[in-house]
């Protein structure tokens, strides 16, 4: 009797459950896929004879329409079992990928809406990325995070290879667990290691600093870097004297360390590993010296690295876009990749990238998209999002007890929120509180005191308080989740999405075949470059959030965006395109229209370029 994906759905449904049928895979005579029964996922495996399905995974086996299916429940020995029958469940080292971004799931439970997010794009996922931080304040686990995505990748049944990330790890011991575990990248945080207060010394307590090192590695600082100067593409970085001494106070003992990290690393995983090395969590930002001094003596040392994340010049703060000098950004943010393209053209890595947009068509510019963005905390204010939505008195709990925990939180991040610009809940009304999330304020506030609103692990898996816990209301989390990851790899790429499955019916454009008629047409009109044709297409869900009787402009641009990602269209950093065509929103009548046509080539040109910025940047719409 042949296995099909139908035959096994009917099979499930007769023991009471629920197949994914995106999740169905053939594993040699069964197959396999993720199950909703009574109110839980299980993995199951469905064959012709119980002697046929795969041994390792362990749970209850049924006869169902003629075939035998094992249940098999979503725990650790179970997730291991997986890894090892489907190798692409596991992480893996993303090196070889151009461009990287750092997904940040909080809630372990994100990945799915995180996948829809990325697959419209040609950028490379992390699914499982945490800080000792992060699984401190959510009482969570290494395995606990590498297993949830694991079964997560089943369920959506994604084969491209992903990344875990062990993020800001100070100490060997932290790295061995975040190992064993089976995290393929290690973030290794110098903070510690480094002598940061070096950089605001006197030139006398410098240099009595430099005298106690040994007297070989005195010739060899100043030999290789006092007084010289370093040419690399275009860009010319001179180390002073005291410069070079003042850097080998600063970093010669970090960079020993990273050795040691790096041996390890080997040791446990050959080659197959990525190691990022961070020094962005200072007070004073990288220069480029500094920076090129890193990178030289790392490989002196013989460690090859996979990306390098500096401490970029203004602030980087949590849920909020960059604060600071956009021009002088982009002058020394020219420096550090210049820097990085001509010593191994490692990835420079951007911390706290989220939301970020008003740096991001420089950053794709000048990296050539070589780059890795990590982001952190979008998936859990799209889920409390969601929650103000769906559950407005659930919310209202939540935004109260987020100012009792907020005193612990800033222990432990650096926010600066303007906290008298935040709204009195008791002025704002229930359809209203969705927009708190495009507050700024509100946003770090809520983005920063997650530990305190999250279940209490070890505690019969009840909330550590009942205005607290998300995961009661997981389907309305993962509606609002895809929004803000597909929006941040959207800029974060320039580069469109792979093709999509053949449309039944299309819409004609100046471009050819623009992807399925969701609507008839409303009307077509002669445009200076060919057709036009204006249509209505359905509205994202996160656009019912927004104020003022109906989408703004901004808004608008992001559902136009939205759509044509949906259509399988192409949209690239600062351009809104689709092969030779550029979109135009018209709010008429309390419904948006587009419309599609023929960009003049200039235009087209400065779109590929990545020219455009602010909102232009923001492929998928910022924030209404």
């Amino acid at each position: 009797m042949a296995i099909t994906a139908s035959s096994f759905a009917t099979a499930v449904t007769a023991l009471g459950g629920r197949l994914y049928p995106e999740s169905v895979v053939g594993s040699g005579a069964a197959l396999v896929g993720t199950v909703r029964r009574d109110g839980r996922k299980v993995v199951a495996l469905a064959a012709a004879r119980e002697a046929d399905l795969p041994a390792g995974l362990n749970g209850s086996t049924a006869t169902a329409a003629g075939m035998a299916v094992r249940l098999c429940p979503q725990d650790h020995a179970n997730a291991v079992a997986l890894r090892a029958l489907l190798p692409w469940t596991a992480p893996t080292s993303l090196r070889h990928c151009r461009t990287t971004v750092g997904c940040g799931d909080r809630l372990g439970r994100a990945t799915p809406g995180h996948l829809r997010a990325v697959r419209a794009f040609e950028v490379a996922p992390v699914l499982a990325q945490q800080s000792m931080r992060e699984l401190t304040l959510t009482r969570r686990t290494y395995e606990q995070v590498v297993d949830d995505v694991t079964f997560l990748v089943l369920q959506a049944g994604y084969q491209g290879g992903y990344g875990a990330d062990g993020d800001h790890l100070k100490t060997l011991k932290d790295i061995g667990v975040a190992v064993d575990a089976g995290m393929a990248m290690i973030t290794l945080d110098l903070t510690e290691k480094m002598n940061a207060a070096a950089e605001t010394w006197s030139a006398a307590a410098v240099d009595a600093a430099f005298n106690a090192l040994p007297e070989a590695t005195r010739r060899r600082i100043m030999d290789t870097y006092a007084g010289k100067g370093f040419e690399m593409g275009g860009t010319r970085v001179e180390i002073a004297a005291l410069e070079a001494r003042r850097c080998a106070v600063m970093y010669l003992a970090a960079m020993d360390f990273a050795g040691e990290a790096y041996a390890l690393l080997r040791q446990r995983r050959g080659e197959a590993f990525d190691l990022e090395i961070s020094i962005d969590e200072t007070q004073a930002p990288t220069l480029p010296s500094h920076h090129l001094f890193i990178i030289r003596e790392l490989l002196h040392r013989d460690i090859a690295i996979s990306s390098l994340a500096p401490r970029f010049i203004g602030e980087f703060q949590k849920a909020i876009d960059y604060i600071g000098d956009l021009a002088e950004f982009e002058r020394q943010f020219a420096q550090h990749c210049a820097i990085a393209k001509a010593h191994g053209a490692y990835k420079i890595s951007i911390h706290s990238g989220s939301d970020k947009f008003a740096v991001y068509p420089t950053i794709g510019r000048y990296t050539d998209l070589r780059v890795h963005v990590k982001t952190a905390g979008t998936s859990w204010l799209e889920a409390v999002r969601a929650i103000a939505a769906t559950q407005p008195a659930l919310y209202r709990r939540l935004h109260e007890h987020a100012f009792t925990v907020l005193p612990e939180a800033l222990k432990l991040y650096h926010i600066t929120p303007d906290m008298s610009s935040i709204p009195a809940l008791s002025r704002v009304a229930d359809a209203d509180l969705p927009a708190l999330m495009n507050h700024d304020a509100t946003r770090q506030v809520l983005h920063v005191t997650y530990g305190g609103l999250g279940p209490r692990a070890g505690h019969h898996g009840r909330p550590r308080c009942r205005r607290g816990s998300l995961l009661q209301h997981p389907r309305a989390a993962l509606r609002a989740a895809p929004e803000d990851p597909r929006r941040h790899a959207a800029i974060s790429s320039q580069v469109g999405p792979p093709p999509r499955r053949r449309p039944t019916r299309t819409t004609a454009g100046a471009g050819g075949q623009v992807g399925p008629r969701r609507r008839r047409s409303t009307r077509t009109t002669a445009g200076a470059g060919g057709r036009v044709r204006a249509c209505r297409l359905p509205r994202p869900p996160w656009l019912e959030t927004t104020t003022g009787g109906g989408p703004s402009r901004q808004a608008a641009k992001g559902a136009i965006a939205w759509n044509l990602a949906s259509l399988g269209c192409r949209c690239r950093c600062g351009s809104w395109t689709h092969s030779r065509l550029w979109t135009l929103a018209l709010h008429t009548g309390g419904k948006t229209e587009h419309r599609l046509r023929r960009p003049p080539a200039a235009r087209r040109s400065d779109a590929l370029k990545g020219h455009h910025s602010s909102a232009q940047g923001n492929a998928l719409g910022n924030r209404a």
